[in-house]
């Protein structure tokens, strides 16, 4: 190899290196600039948008929950926090917040919703069918209580605990499948022979809790011929072999 072509060589390298050095400024200027751009007033939130399943909340409760205020940088906002933060909340079940550009952000919430109450010390829980603890009250509810299962423990946000977790959940799936029936029972009453369910303080229903279980469509039929005859005192007794009978008398 002679001398130009060693000097041809070393040029070529010096050129490299400095097209090398070059890019790679303009790379760090641009990202410099697409910092600058993203935390600028430009990407300042304008409107918290709020898409729910439920009714507990108002939109300006649910961006309050969140920590996301209005003037916020949308790209410096921690989505990922503020969906933990909703979630703390016992009646959101799961939070999804996407940025909109330019000026946006949207809050998808999945409510719990108050299904039953269970008598505990000091008053009453209200859950939602997953056994979730929504609320403790000492005031009357409008929503099916469930009476003589022993409760451990009914922290509220976490799932309630029983001694006897399978009767209890029986009994709840038991009013689950009612409200799908179109039936209510206020107060459903456990004990180990079988369960109790008023329709009314005066008129209930009787019988082990898998047989009043099966035999909804029975139960509904008696309940809507008692309903024609504005008859409103009584028992409607459930057999094992799912035949309904109706007592007159209070039980």
């Amino acid at each position: 190899m002679d001398k130009k072509e060693k000097t041809d060589r070393g040029v070529k390298k010096k050129r490299k290196k400095k097209h090398l050095f070059l890019n790679i400024i303009v790379v760090v200027l641009i990202l410099i600039g697409l910092y600058f751009l993203a935390t600028s007033g430009i990407f300042a939130i304008e409107k918290i948008m709020v898409k729910s399943s439920g009714h507990h909340f108002t939109d300006a409760k649910i961006a309050d929950l969140s920590g996301i205020k209005k003037s916020d940088n949308l790209w410096k906002t921690r989505t990922s926090n503020a969906e933990k933060r909703l979630e703390r909340n016992p009646y959101i079940a799961n939070a999804k917040i996407k940025r909109k550009l330019p000026d946006a952000i949207e809050i998808t919430i999945n409510e719990r919703e108050e299904n039953y109450a269970i008598a505990v010390e000091g008053g009453f829980a209200v859950l939602d069918w997953s056994g979730i603890v929504l609320r403790h009250t000492n005031e009357a509810l409008r929503l099916p209580l469930i009476e003589g299962v022993e409760v451990e423990k009914a922290a509220t946000g976490s799932a309630i605990v029983s001694s006897r977790d399978l009767l209890l959940s029986d009994t709840v799936k038991l009013l689950e499948n009612t409200n799908k029936a179109g039936l209510y029972f206020k107060r459903v009453r456990v004990t180990d022979v079988g369960i109790k369910a008023y329709i009314y303080d005066t008129l209930s229903v009787r019988g082990r809790l898998e047989s009043v279980d099966k035999n909804l469509d029975k139960v509904k039929l008696v309940m809507l011929d008692l309903a024609k005859q504005k008859i409103k005192r009584g028992t409607i007794i459930v057999g094992e072999n799912g035949n309904c009978t109706f007592s007159p008398e209070k039980s």
